[in-house]
């Protein structure tokens, strides 16, 4: 929802607000709009999210004494981070043995039981803590972990996360990837620097991710410069993921949809080209066909992610409307595709310093005396193709990839 941003504090949580509501560290992620009447589902119940109001983004939510209200936390109960570990005993086993039902005596009955009469989850943690078997032959770390399972599990912390784009792309990914065409974070951060979104700039994007890219380098403009989710065929795409921003009106106006053909025709001389597109014919011979005048493109940059279409042809096609020394952005799940267009492009001397970047990442466990990589990972980053423009493309006729499905396609 764009707010107007008058008196308004960017780190307050306000009626209207969107808040991206993650339950015990993104176990499960919600999108919920603060309004009044509206719920969020936490626990076995449904909170009103006016509850919200008057917080400031980041804030850790547990049940209130009601059990069908939200109250701020002081901390997480399952982060210890300055619990000293240096004389822990290292004596005891590694492993958890509380993983059979004999090992606890403790009944499922009973649990259920303490759950009923609204007992706390840290008091049925430290119930499950005393009623274990097993807890003192375990070692300082399995006792730890031990803990952090049945917090993770009995206790429930919520946090109002704002909705930048790091947090959307995160939760996104983790959630619903297929919204966004499986574009990881790490990715979308890595097109972001290397397309040199920034102030000022005037950026074109080619999408396919429901307005995410459209939303992050708006938030990168801050309201100065524009950015424009241009689109094959005369149908705009669902660009819905740029509302959950909070942008204020400057920033929401900066950003505009216009269909690629439409904007070929804006370029200076290039409207005689139109009557290819209407007649659905094209010359034989490239060499023969009629000369353009300069043309006097605006966009300084441009990020291309749009895997259904043929990225060839949408790079060659964006090509006559990027200013001389613009820099562009190709993301695509398949090396192949990119391949192709930085041999393309070095043929036809169209670009300088076109390079493939793999986006890899790996998450790392941080905690006192245990700091490792953790085990799994997610391999599949993508491919970038960046490079700097140097003389406009030529002509590539829009209808040859208006389908859904092409050779190219990723």
């Amino acid at each position: 929802m764009a707010n107007s941003g008058c008196g308004k504090d960017p780190d307050i949580i306000q009626e209207g607000d969107t808040v991206v509501f993650d339950v015990n560290n993104k176990l499960k992620v919600q999108f919920i709009q603060v309004k009044s009447g509206s719920t969020v589902r936490f626990g076995q119940g449904n909170c009103q999210t006016t509850d919200l109001v008057g917080h400031r983004f980041g804030t850790l939510f547990g049940l209130g004494e009601d059990g069908a209200s939200l109250r701020p936390v002081a901390h997480e109960p399952s982060e210890e981070w300055d619990e000293q570990l240096e004389d822990v005993d290292r004596d005891g086993s590694n492993h958890i043995h509380d993983q059979e039902a004999g090992n606890q005596y403790m009944s499922r009955e009973e649990i259920e039981g303490m759950k009923a009469s609204g007992a706390q989850g840290a008091t049925i943690v430290d119930a499950l803590v005393t009623n274990s078997k097993n807890f003192d032959k375990m070692s300082g770390f399995a006792q730890k972990k031990y803990k952090k399972k049945k917090v993770d599990k009995y206790v429930l912390i919520g946090c109002a996360r704002k909705p930048t784009a790091a947090v959307l792309a995160e939760a996104y990914y983790s959630r619903y990837s297929n919204t966004i065409g499986y574009l990881r974070p790490d990715t979308l951060a890595l097109a972001l620097t290397m397309a040199n979104v920034g102030p000022y700039q005037h950026v074109l994007v080619l999408e396919a991710s429901s307005g995410l890219v459209t939303g992050a380098v708006a938030e990168k403009l801050g309201g100065f410069g524009e950015v424009c989710a241009a689109h094959h065929g005369r149908n705009s795409p669902s660009i819905s993921i740029t509302t959950q921003f909070n942008f204020s009106d400057t920033i929401q106006k900066t950003i505009h949809t216009k269909p690629l053909f439409d904007l070929l025709l804006e370029v200076d001389g290039m409207a005689h080209r139109a009557k290819y597109f209407t007649d659905k014919k094209r010359d034989e011979d490239e060499d023969t066909a009629v000369a353009a005048p300069p043309a006097k493109p605006r966009f300084t940059s441009c990020i291309i992610t749009a895997a259904h279409y043929s990225l060839k042809s949408s790079l060659f096609a964006v090509l006559p409307l990027l200013a001389p020394s613009a820099t562009f952005v190709v993301v695509s799940q398949v090396l192949q595709p990119l391949v192709d267009c930085m041999n393309l492009l070095r043929v036809k001397n169209y670009a300088v310093g076109t390079t493939i970047h793999e986006a890899w990442t790996r998450d790392i466990q941080v905690l006192p005396l245990r700091t490792h990589p953790f085990m799994n990972m997610n391999h599949g980053g993508g491919y970038i193709l960046t490079g700097t423009v140097t003389k406009r493309g030529r002509w590539v006729d829009l209808n040859q990839y208006t389908s859904s499905h092409n050779e190219d396609a990723v």
